[in-house]
């Protein structure tokens, strides 16, 4: 589970630096990356891997759309062990 939480951790901090830099995150850039690390880090496969990507990239589309986000639990570390729990 480790792996997967560090995966989770990466991708979190990789959109977080995206979107904190003010740019759009671009849903089929996302989902394509996270599903390359969840399936290298042997999740299950690709199927598998793009349906858990999509998933958690909702949830995320959905917390950045309320009004003045928490961004420590859109993309902390608390939400990626949540994450990993989850899709392991």
């Amino acid at each position: 589970m480790k792996d997967i939480e560090r995966v989770v951790e990466k991708h979190l901090s990789r959109q977080r630096n995206t979107f904190v830099g003010g740019k759009p995150l671009r849903r089929e850039r996302w989902d394509r990356e996270l599903t390359a690390d969840l399936f290298k880090a042997g999740l299950g496969d690709r199927a598998t891997c793009e349906v858990r990507a999509s998933l958690v990239n909702d949830e995320t589309d959905k917390m950045l759309a309320q009004q003045d986000p928490d961004l420590a639990a859109v993309f902390g570390d608390e939400r990626a062990s949540a994450i990993a729990r989850e899709v392991t």
